[in-house]
């Protein structure tokens, strides 16, 4: 009976990945590892003209050390950003309140993304609502500049 399930499993994805290669579909779902631009607004590439809107992504990564990574995140007033809040060890979230900007509370291992317009300029401290992580160290800054 296991056999049987395990095949059966391993069919599925090997159709759901071919179904996945033959689309030429733009995935909404974050990039993790580094900090990248991406046009979403549909536009070809090189025909800058007709962008509506950058994204600039950022992997924010927390961990039961009571730290997120990175601890800084520099943006421009007006820039719309996507934090992937990556959870790598335990259970926490990602809150900016200056900027009305939560996440889920989510588990060791787990993603959750927020996108918001950084509209104002100044400092904002991003940090772990969680118990007393905040009060641990688990916070950081985002730095909005003109």
């Amino acid at each position: 009976m296991n056999k049987i399930f395990l095949v059966a499993v391993l069919s599925a994805v090997l159709i759901l990945f071919g179904c996945s290669q033959e689309q030429n579909v733009i995935s909404d779902q974050p990039v993790l590892g580094e900090e990248i631009e991406e046009n979403v607004a549909g536009t070809v590439e090189g025909n800058s003209e007709e962008t509506i809107n950058e994204v600039t992504l950022f992997d924010v990564h927390g961990s039961n050390n009571y730290r997120f990574n990175p601890a800084e995140i520099r943006v421009k007033k007006g820039e719309t950003v996507r934090i992937n809040f990556v959870n790598d060890e335990g259970t926490h979230n990602f809150i900016i309140d200056g900027l009305n900007v939560r996440t889920q509370t989510i588990s060791s291992g787990n993603v959750d993304t927020v996108t918001f317009t950084a509209d104002e300029v100044g400092e904002f401290e991003f940090y772990c609502g969680v118990g007393n992580h905040r009060e641990l160290g688990m916070k950081g800054t985002l730095i909005v500049e003109n």
